[in-house]
């Protein structure tokens, strides 16, 4: 059995709110997009990750806004300073969230494709 799931589960901090949402997986003409403007990194735990590509920001957040609807369900927590929910398409749309959309965009990328060790493991044929 496989260990894909359609769905995975995503909570992230931004400017006070912890901000909850189902992501999809990206399909492979979208990976193919986004590839070019992330590069393999170490975050903050010398853990392998991404980054985006110097200068690539902008670029990403053009190409992100076109199919990030396609793939964030149940977007919530976020707030304007009014208390009021702020809603995905605002937060794609406005570059106050310009982080927030940056932080959904690489966990969809490490969610969308499988790790090197993942991949190898899938590689391998079964020895009978």
């Amino acid at each position: 059995m496989s260990g894909f799931t359609a769905r995975v589960h995503f909570t992230t901090e931004f400017d006070g709110d912890t901000v909850s949402m189902q992501l999809g997986r990206l399909s492979t003409r979208h990976i193919m997009q986004m590839m070019p403007h992330f590069e393999d990194a170490l975050d903050s735990e010398n853990k392998p990750g991404l980054k985006f590509a110097l200068n690539s920001e902008l670029e990403v957040s053009r190409v992100a806004t076109e199919f990030l609807p396609e793939y964030v369900y149940d977007f919530s927590g976020l707030k304007d300073s009014d208390g009021n929910a702020v809603s995905l398409e605002t937060a794609i749309s406005a570059w106050y969230f310009n982080q927030l959309i940056s932080s959904i965009l690489r966990k969809l990328m490490e969610i969308s494709k499988p790790s090197i060790e993942e991949a190898d493991a899938l590689g391998k044929p079964s020895v009978d």
